[in-house]
């Protein structure tokens, strides 16, 4: 049951998006404002900390979505039976020996597989940069903002679909990026740069006479990518719908007599126009995640939901 209001933070390549939740879980508010920096440091958390107070955020607790660039990703394999103390120091070790962190004391993993009968089963895990996290907590709390919680983008992605299986699809700035759920645990994640929002707001800019930057700002303001022309918009559609379509075909191999997935749209470039073509594009049932403010700021709101839960 929701306690207290609290506050969810998804920092991308490109913008911070927050929101808040009251006691019920409803949204009180959004915001989404451009990131400045290439790392998380603390001057970028006291202007965060600055730009939630100036646009109402009330709360001061906070889960905090780890970007990208502090996120390390492998595939490992352990013993077929589990034994949670014993695993997490096979895929610790993974990550060290990898040098991705020079320690990963508490990695999270998914089992790909569960109930194989082989000698071994494949686990997606993660591990976040130690250093990183201990310098977010001590930065917040210098901001005057109690970071409670750390989450990441895949365990959010899959805390917002709730079908059996499912397709996120996080529409950003940098890419398209893509995470199949089943049974309510990341069993695949993908990035395509070559499908992210830069390509098309570079394209509508030309269109326009208007820097890229400028473009992204113009076409926010006006509720996303809703309404309107924006050039080359119908063939990035067809490319991120035959994306979608390969990841839907890759989980009806998978898991044969599984329902087809759903399509979940978060990120900026989610709204239910680009749901309504990609339904219609890819032949599987496809939706938005709330108005433009909520879609953009899905993966925090997921990231609060799993705080409070």
């Amino acid at each position: 049951m929701m306690g207290n209001a609290r506050i969810g933070i998804d920092v991308g390549t490109r913008w911070i998006k927050g929101v808040e939740l009251g006691r019920r879980g409803e949204t009180l508010r959004t915001a989404a404002f451009p990131r400045l920096g290439d790392r998380l440091d603390g001057d970028e958390i006291a202007r965060v900390s600055s730009v939630l107070r100036r646009k109402g955020f009330a709360s001061s607790d906070v889960t905090l979505v780890c970007p990208r660039e502090s996120l390390h990703r492998r595939i490992v394999a352990l013993p077929a039976k589990p034994d949670r103390e014993r695993d997490a120091g096979i895929v610790a070790s993974t990550f060290e020996a990898a040098g991705d962190v020079a320690s990963a004391p508490e990695p999270v993993w998914w089992d790909l597989t569960p109930g194989t009968k082989s000698e071994q089963r494949e686990v997606l895990a993660f591990a976040i940069d130690p250093t990183d996290a201990l310098s977010w907590f001590e930065s917040f709390a210098q901001a005057g903002l109690n970071l409670s919680g750390l989450d990441i983008h895949p365990s959010a992605a899959v805390r917002l679909a709730d079908e059996q299986t499912s397709i996120v699809a996080d529409m950003a700035y940098s890419h398209l990026g893509l995470t199949l759920s089943k049974d309510r645990r990341p069993v695949y994640e993908r990035h395509d740069s070559e499908l992210g929002l830069r390509g098309l707001l570079a394209l509508e800019g030309r269109r326009l006479g208007q820097a890229t930057d400028e473009t992204e700002t113009l076409v926010l303001s006006r509720g996303g990518f809703e309404g309107g022309t924006i050039a080359g918009y119908q063939s990035w559609a067809r490319l991120v719908s035959e994306s979608v379509l390969a990841l839907a075909q890759y989980a009806q191999r998978k898991y044969p007599g599984s329902p087809d997935p759903s399509v979940l749209l978060v990120g900026g470039g989610a709204n239910n126009r680009i749901a309504r073509e990609l339904g219609e594009m890819a032949g599987l049932s496809c939706r938005c995640a709330g108005d433009a403010g909520e879609a953009f700021a899905g993966i925090a709101r997921a990231a609060v939901r799993g705080e409070a839960a």
